[in-house]
């Protein structure tokens, strides 16, 4: 080859021939050209495929609906109708008809004559008029005479013409009535009935035929106010999810049953296909958040993740491309992204299933202690809210063999504990027990009793189930509530310890206290008779509440608690000596270097910080800045795999493609095996908290969300100033398992279950005989009756006929204060602190009020002081009405009376005045019928039945037969607040008290 360029070398330039050379390249500069220009058109642009796809699946959707809308309609009935416009227009074209028809038109232009003729002596008369008008200003009034004259005779001629014009008309239109207008009624009818027959068939058509012209191009949302540069500055996010995902909110997709039916007269007709396009062509799975979170505002990406202006492929659209930090959201991940604009919500469910998974994951970080050792967003103060036990006093509860035992292995005393296992050897554990014993060996606590007296064990159980400790505390006989209970397994080579699926150890409804078998070998009898009787005795910041038992109630509970018993739990363990001083020492050293202060009070270590790193940003973390230790990919392709097989999906990163190395293998990993990435020369300290799928997955979507993104304040939801208070609230009742009793936000009320179990009722008929639920409380209960109410619960029995006690929480005042405002802010209410003495109404309201009273059979059900209910066996256990008016806010009373159900669905109080979509007036007699003003005349009578109203009093009597209820709840005076008297909505700040 070079011998042939050394031979054109020689070669004279103008001998030379290069055609063969430019031909060739001018051939592949051309192949070139086309490649490029299929690459650019073509395999660059696969969205292009995917609009053609989605049109054909568009017109096929409609083209089935138009078949079902041209099936559902009547043949016979428009057949029918046919013959019917067919026979109507048949008579009138007939001769009779068609003569009327004649003279309607003949008449018509006599009409169109006359009026013109009329119009133009109207012409002649206005010009008269001018005329006339003319000469008396010139002053020719000889002129002005005479033209006054011919405007008079002109108008003499209109008002004959016109009565000719109205005659005519009333010839024209008497023929009318009485040959046409009847057929042509009847065949507008019918044409109208005809055409309503095919308007949904037509409608779809238009639709096919927008569809099928519909061009193909790029959709795109831009968002000018969401991202920021790395040097601060504002970028526009282009989102173009919806150029391939276009059946996000079109209608005509909407229907999922077009994916669920398959066969030949239906959209699809094999099930892969289906499935196939409903991954990418189907309609949000929540509609109504999407309703919320309008894509032209909040785009796709903000929610979903993913690289929002890539449309040339599907991975790189996905976010599945090297060093991209924000992977499409897959599975409950997609949750995480709420905290980005709700990130002061307690809890997202509300009820709704569409946040299940973030909602349980900052459940699960609360109650198993998370927060003891890292920091992150809405945590309690680990120093304030401890989740486990004091341990002050460990010494005079516990013995050290039983606290030994527990600290190697807590789940050997129970499986579904929430305490951790340290790993600790015998040695390290000996050394923890002593130092705990060796802090609470000078203890003052002494029981308040030196033996428990006698019990009646089968009725100290009775009175466990009926005062309620059943809604806090498993027990034999009543098992935890929902999938609680999940199997350890023993193989060795497993990744983690627990192989369970399910397994829900959130602290709410039976799950919230400790399981009660085996109690009798963990305690001595008379540290339980002390501790049933008042729990802050022993532990002022017990969760525990004082159940306010007698001393003969505390005997039976604790003489049957006693029975429950573990034989053979602490066999084996070797006597600790607590008095050791290296040992003392050492098991110091360890409980600083654990953080075991951090869940529980331990003396000496009040002061102490978190031991671990913070996770308020972790979620940004990539699998670079993670350390695998000596797992394998082997491994974690294993622990994909595992989770793809329980249908839990994990989110996908790039790393993860290749070697297994993402967030969320090492993540989720960790949760399950805390100690799994340890090394020789690293340590791993986490301790092993036994999580079931479930429950690692629900808390690595909750790390996922824990990022520190710029959010632009209006995309942020607030309530307003109400939302601190909300958020504060939230925390509270779930701290102290109000839930388990009471519905809040149409959530908890666990006990009923068990309640129905035991009075053998079904469904809704447990609610007269179950703790009420908490729906609208901050709109329902006086704020000074609801401070004393929870302030001291025995004095105040709303309910005396329930067996289940309301405890005594020994909240202080800014606890309730706090409980207060969350109520009220629920209901979107001021929180301020109003006087109800004062109530006006006049004396036709009450008069008409007692009149509703009487006629609705009210006392059939309540008693009204010391007037019992009259309806003997059929009545439904009720509140006293006496006490409405210094219990109750009087608009909630009508707020309640007219709709019931739409607070307390199931309730036994009848709907009198209908429901707030239908409502209605029971007695049309009384006030006009005006349902209104009768809800309001029977708030008026029902507020006032009873007597004195908090600082004013009742401004009639309640009847004869009544009398007057005990006055407002008494103030504390050293820790209650106090009100002046002011009028029905004078307020002052709730922050006051």
């Amino acid at each position: 080859m070079f011998g042939w360029f050394n031979k054109r070398f020689d070669q004279p330039i103008e001998h030379r021939n290069y055609s063969a050379l430019y031909a060739l390249l001018s051939l592949v500069l051309f192949i070139g050209t086309l490649g490029a220009v299929y690459n650019e058109v073509d395999s660059r642009r696969p969205w292009k495929d995917y609009q053609e796809d989605y049109r054909a699946l568009k017109a096929r959707v409609l083209e089935m609906r138009m078949r079902e809308a041209q099936g559902a309609a009547n043949a016979d009935r428009i057949k029918a109708l046919d013959k019917e416009v067919a026979k109507i227009d048949r008579q009138l074209g007939a001769d009779t008809t068609h003569d009327a028809q004649r003279q309607v038109d003949r008449l018509g232009m006599q009409i169109r004559n006359v009026s013109q003729e009329r119009a133009n002596v109207k012409s002649e008369a206005d010009n008269r008029n001018y005329l006339f008008e003319h000469a008396r200003r010139e002053r020719h009034f000889k002129d002005a005479d005479d033209y006054r004259a011919e405007r008079v005779s002109l108008e003499a001629d209109m008002a004959a013409l016109d009565s000719e014009i109205d005659s005519l008309t009333k010839v024209k239109d008497n023929i009318i009535a009485r040959h046409l207008a009847p057929l042509r009624a009847k065949r507008l009818a019918a044409v109208n009935e005809r055409d309503s027959l095919y308007k949904q068939y037509a409608d779809l058509k238009t639709k096919l035929e927008e569809t099928n012209a519909a061009p193909v191009k790029v959709r795109q949302v831009m968002i000018a106010d969401v991202d920021r540069s790395n040097f601060g500055n504002v970028k526009v996010r282009v989102d173009r999810c919806q150029t391939c995902h276009m059946g996000i909110g079109d209608p005509v997709i909407a229907d999922t049953s077009i994916f669920t039916k398959i066969g030949p007269d239906q959209v699809f007709r094999k099930k892969e296909n289906a499935e196939r396009m409903r991954k990418v062509f189907g309609p949000h799975p929540y509609p109504d958040m999407l309703l919320k979170h309008n894509v032209e505002r909040f785009g796709c990406t903000n929610c979903h993740g993913g690289q929002s202006m890539s449309i040339d492929d599907v991975d790189h659209a996905h976010g599945l491309e090297a060093h991209w930090e924000q992977p499409m959201l897959t599975g409950g991940f997609v949750e995480g992204s709420c905290r980005k604009c709700h990130g002061g919500d307690y809890s997202f469910a509300n009820g709704g299933a569409e946040m299940d998974w973030i909602s349980k994951g900052r459940k699960l970080f609360v109650d198993l202690g998370c927060y003891a050792c890292h920091e992150g967003p809405m945590v309690p103060d680990f120093k304030t809210y401890k989740v486990g036990p004091s341990l002050v006093d460990i010494s005079k509860k516990v013995s050290p063999e039983w606290a030994t035992r527990w600290i190697q292995d807590p789940s050997k005393w129970n499986e579904h504990t929430r305490m951790p296992n340290f790993k600790f050897d015998d040695k390290q554990t000996a050394a923890v027990v002593a130092y705990l014993f060796d802090k609470s060996a000078d203890s003052k606590y002494q029981p308040v009793s030196a033996a428990a007296p006698a019990g009646d064990a089968a009725r100290g159980r009775q009175t466990m189930i009926d005062i309620g400790c059943i809604a806090c505390h498993t027990m034999p006989g009543f098992e935890p509530r929902g999938e609680f209970k999940f199997t350890r397994t023993s193989d060795t080579t497993s990744l983690w310890p627990n192989r369970a699926r399910n397994g829900d150890r959130v602290a709410e409804g039976n799950n919230f206290g400790p399981d009660l078998t085996g109690v009798g070998s963990k305690v001595s009898a008379e540290w339980l008779y002390d501790w049933v009787r008042n729990p802050k005795h022993f532990s002022p910041e017990s969760r525990m509440p004082i159940m306010r038992l007698t001393d003969g109630e505390a005997s039976d509970i604790t003489s049957y608690l006693m029975t429950q018993k573990k034989p053979g739990f602490t066999t084996g363990v070797q006597r600790v000596n607590t008095t050791d001083p290296a040992l003392i020492k050492q098991g110091e050293g360890l409980i600083r270097e654990y953080g075991c202060f951090g869940c529980h009070t331990i003396e000496g270590m009040e002061n102490e910080s978190k031991v671990s790193v913070p996770l308020d940003d972790f979620g940004r973390k990539t699998g670079a800045d993670l350390f695998f230790g000596y797992v394998s990919s082997p491994q974690l392709f294993s622990v994909r795999h595992h989770y793809d097989t329980t249908k839990l999906i994990l989110g996908k990163q790039f790393e993860h493609i290749h070697r297994g190395e993402d967030w969320f293998n090492w993540t989720i990993l960790k949760l399950k095996n805390p100690r799994i990435y340890a090394t020789d020369v690293i340590p791993q300290k986490m301790p092993v908290f036994n999580m079931t799928d479930e429950e690692a997955y629900a808390l690595t979507v909750l790390l996922r969300s824990q990022v520190k993104s710029y959010i632009p304040t209006t995309f942020v939801y607030n309530r307003g100033s109400v939302q601190p208070a909300v958020d504060d609230g939230r925390f509270l009742t779930h701290w102290n398992n109000c839930v388990g009793c009471h519905t809040i936000e149409n959530q908890g009320g666990f006990v009923r279950e068990n309640l129905r179990k035991v009075m053998k009722l079904e469904g809704d008929d447990i609610l007269p005989y179950a703790p009420p639920s908490l729906n609208t409380l901050g709109a329902k209960l006086q704020e000074p009756w609801f401070y004393a109410f929870v302030k001291d619960p025995g004095s105040y029995p709303v309910r005396p006929w329930l067996k289940i006690r309301m405890p005594t929480y020994a909240f202080t005042t800014e606890e309730i204060t706090r409980l207060d405002r969350y109520f009220l802010g629920l209901e979107g209410r001021s929180l301020a602190f109003t006087d109800y003495s004062s109530n006006p109404a006049t004396e036709e309201s009450v008069a008409a009020g007692r009149e509703l009273f009487t006629r609705l059979k009210c006392q059939q059900c309540h008693a009204v002081g010391s007037t019992p209910s009259n309806g003997g066996e059929t009545a439904v256990p009720t509140p006293n009405l006496a006490m409405a008016g210094n219990r109750l806010q009087p608009d909630w009373i009508a707020r309640w009376v007219a709709d019931p159900q739409a607070i307390v669905p199931g309730t036994k109080m009848p709907n009198f005045f209908g429901t707030i979509a239908e409502p209605a007036a029971p007695f049309k007699d009384i006030l006009g019928g005006d349902r209104q003003r009768q809800l309001e005349a029977l708030r008026d009578y029902v507020w006032r039945l009873g007597g004195p109203k908090g600082n004013g009093n009742s401004q009639i009597e309640a009847g004869p037969s009544m009398t007057p209820a005990a006055p407002a709840a008494p103030t504390d005076t050293a820790s209650a607040p106090t009100i002046s008297s002011r009028s029905t909505r004078g307020k002052r700040s709730l922050a006051s008290r």
